[in-house]
């Protein structure tokens, strides 16, 4: 006779509690999922990075919920004084029922004010070097801003020479953009669509390059702002990185710039100038890989990457809408150009005075005097013809 399967349950007195609680009801409901069920439900990923980022996302939420809880503050003083009154409610909390002494609750406010007044002249200290690094930065920018205009005026004097060697200032608006553009190649490249001339190509290449330094101006602006409205330790500590790192890649961008500009104006790569900014490129390259490892373990780099995912989004929604608006801009025909032509485009005689001017020689080289002097009157802004 075969054995029932809980047989060595009956058999065990110490288990017959285990046999009762089997048979009340809504255990069914109560048993843990089987381990494929489980597995199914929430499958924890295998590999390590993965398993890490699982890691940095529930953590991130974490600090984002308990932030979340916090009341937003207007000032330091704001928030302190916050602080200090839910500390002193928790004191009167306690010492009510008996948990602390008098004397203990007084030395703990105590301890608590000393602790806050140290907090806040820190916290005072970390504006004032934000204050101070955001002279730096924009003095920085300022300063390459003023390099690319005078190297585009520089080429500006030298442009016939750098054509000949194959500079060509309208390859910079044309360049196409990579799959995944840059935040500071997205901003150079609408300086260049609003202020880049073909009329005045060199010149308007300094106008681009004030253009792209106010841009990244408001921006650094709009952050700092942020910045010195946010009382929330970590959270401020995220917004001064993000800051940071668009610096570094806007100093980054404009150095690599300047020295290829000044490859082409000296006709070397290793021009004292070139060689200076190129290092400058390098550091600040560096500068911002570094931020940049810093903000992921903060664990916020996801969200930023989606907002640059949608301002690139953005950027070329508008540079499509710019190219369709540029091919419906009327031509010019060719009968436009066949009257041009005809009429004197571009500062040059027109077949009229062309015709004129032959006439007028024949007339007077057959009466043996100059034509040069009636040439002259007829081309005069003044002249007869200018009148008639």
């Amino acid at each position: 006779m075969r054995e029932h399967r809980n047989y060595d349950i009956l058999k065990d007195p110490a288990r017959h509690g285990e046999v009762a609680e089997r048979f009340a009801p809504g255990y069914e409901e109560l048993k843990q999922p089987s381990q494929s069920a489980a597995a199914q439900t929430d499958a924890e990923p295998q590999h390590p990075e993965d398993r890490r980022r699982t890691e940095q996302a529930r953590a991130a939420d974490t600090a984002a919920a308990k932030r979340a809880e916090l009341p937003k503050f207007d000032s330091l003083d704001e928030k302190y004084e916050f602080e200090n009154k839910e500390r002193q409610a928790d004191i009167d909390g306690r010492l009510a029922l008996g948990r602390i002494t008098q004397g203990e609750a007084s030395d703990e406010m105590y301890r608590f004010q000393q602790q806050q007044s140290a907090s806040l002249q820190s916290e005072i200290r970390e504006f004032e070097r934000y204050a101070a690094r955001d002279r730096e930065i924009d003095k920085a920018a300022l300063d390459h801003a003023k390099v690319l205009a005078r190297q585009a005026e520089e080429m500006r004097q030298v442009g016939t020479r750098l054509e000949s060697f194959g500079h060509n200032p309208l390859d910079q608006k044309q360049t196409a953009l990579s799959q995944n553009p840059s935040h500071e190649e997205m901003r150079y490249q609408k300086a260049l669509r609003e202020h880049f001339s073909e009329r005045d190509s060199y010149g308007s290449l300094g106008r681009v390059a004030g253009a792209e330094y106010s841009a990244f101006a408001r921006e650094q602006k709009e952050l700092a702002d942020k910045i010195g409205h946010e009382y929330d330790a970590t959270t401020r500590h995220e917004l001064q990185l993000k800051k940071e790192i668009r610096a570094a890649d806007h100093l980054a961008f404009t150095s690599n710039r300047i020295a290829d500009q000044f490859e082409s104006i000296y006709e070397t790569r290793n021009s004292e100038d070139g060689m200076k900014y190129e290092a400058r490129a390098k550091e600040e390259e560096a500068r911002s890989q570094k931020l940049n490892d810093e903000y992921e373990h903060l664990h916020a780099h996801e969200a930023w990457a989606a907002e640059n995912k949608e301002e690139r989004a953005s950027y070329q929604r508008s540079e499509e809408s710019a190219r369709r608006s540029e091919s419906e801009r009327p031509q010019t025909s060719s009968h436009d150009a066949a009257s041009d032509k005809a009429n004197g485009a571009n500062g040059e005689l027109s077949d009229v005075q062309r015709e004129k001017l032959a006439k007028i020689q024949a007339t007077y080289e057959a009466s043996g005097n100059d034509w040069r002097d009636a040439a002259n009157e007829t081309t005069r802004p003044n002249g007869r013809d200018a009148a008639g």
